[in-house]
């Protein structure tokens, strides 16, 4: 008895070790079947019965419950997934500030390059400039005359050239001894153009021609290359110097048409010119020109000429202003029989159409 005793406690505490329970988990060991329980031997006789209490294990005792599985760790694929979105979260809470530090970088450079585009669009836009001038004397009574003058100028800047022209005149006519005779005819024309260095250099080349029979030339027709530099350039004070080389070919007329009856010059070009403006109602302006050279006249090796115009001019309005020109020439060696000094004063309405 005392050993089929021993055998089922050990039976017992094998199936209760946890190394068995695992055992059986991992399904490497079968478990007994039903009724493979260990047999017991029968007693012998004489042996005693097991006492009360002492009860042996039935046939068909079931082995002890399975332990239910711990909770498993996630796998190292679930983590990453599991982490992702908090991975993407943080990378985009990181690369927010330097997108915003490169958005405000584009914002600055594209303010920083805003006034050059505009500058740069503005070069590209011509400035047009139209103004007019008339101007007329009537006398009549015991004197009868009539003079009329005028003048138109147009422009045009764009990016670093210039173009000017300008075409006037003046003509008039008096009655001597009742009979109508003409007393002033005077035409004159130029064209000029500029090229830009700097804004305040600039390479000139200046073409022009005139005709004022009454100061004894049937034509002048002169052309000049040379250099300008605009000295001074505020809102009231301009003040320009230019100098170059200066060509003259004058055709001479008179009765008798004097000996020789052309010339040509060429000699040096100096010019300066001052501007003053008033707040665009009033201005000031004055210029003086000197031309001096040589000739091919045997009589007059050496020749030249002085030109100053004066202007005051007021505004009525931004469109017309009232304008009094005063313009003297001075001729070194003029024709034969001729003055070298010409004035003419001119009060004009003045129009600036562009």
């Amino acid at each position: 008895m005392m050993r089929s005793l021993w055998i089922t406690l050990m039976t017992l505490a094998l199936a209760a070790s946890p190394a068995y329970a695992q055992t059986e988990d991992e399904g490497t060991e079968e478990a007994p079947a039903e009724g493979d329980a260990p047999a017991e031997e029968t007693p012998a006789e004489g042996d005693e019965a097991p006492a009360d209490g002492d009860e042996a294990p039935a046939d068909g005792d079931e082995a002890p419950a399975e332990e239910a599985p711990a909770e498993e760790a996630p796998t190292t694929e679930e983590a990453p997934a599991e982490e992702a979105p908090a991975a993407e979260e943080a990378a985009a809470e990181e690369a927010a500030p330097a997108a915003e530090e490169a958005a405000a970088a584009v914002e600055e450079a594209a303010a920083e390059d805003a006034p050059a585009a505009e500058e740069e669009a503005a070069e590209d836009d011509p400035v047009v400039s139209l103004v007019g001038e008339a101007g007329a004397v009537w006398l009549a009574g015991n004197t009868a005359s009539i003079t009329a003058n005028g003048r138109v100028a147009f422009g045009v800047t764009r990016a670093k050239n210039k173009f000017a022209l300008q075409v006037g005149g003046a003509y008039g006519r008096s009655k001597i001894e009742d009979v109508w005779t003409d007393t002033a005819t005077r035409i004159f024309g130029d064209v000029r153009y500029d090229r830009f260095l700097t804004d305040r250099n600039s390479l000139y080349v200046l073409g022009g021609a005139s005709h004022d029979p009454f100061a004894g030339l049937l034509a002048k027709i002169g052309a000049n290359f040379g250099y300008s530099h605009l000295l001074v350039s505020t809102d009231q004070h301009t003040l320009t110097a230019e100098g170059g080389i200066n060509y003259t070919h004058d055709e001479y007329t008179g009765d008798p048409i004097p000996d020789p009856s052309s010339q040509n010059f060429v000699g040096a070009r100096l010019f300066a010119s001052y501007a003053l403006d008033l707040n665009g109602t009033f201005g000031i302006s004055q210029s003086v020109e000197t031309l001096l050279g040589g000739t091919d006249n045997e009589a007059a090796r050496f020749d030249g000429s002085l030109a100053a115009i004066t202007g005051l001019s007021a505004n009525i309005t931004k469109i017309l202003g009232v304008k009094i020109g005063f313009a003297l020439t001075y001729d070194f060696v003029p024709p034969e029989g001729f003055k070298p000094i010409d004035t003419t004063t001119s009060l004009t309405l003045q129009a600036t159409l562009l």
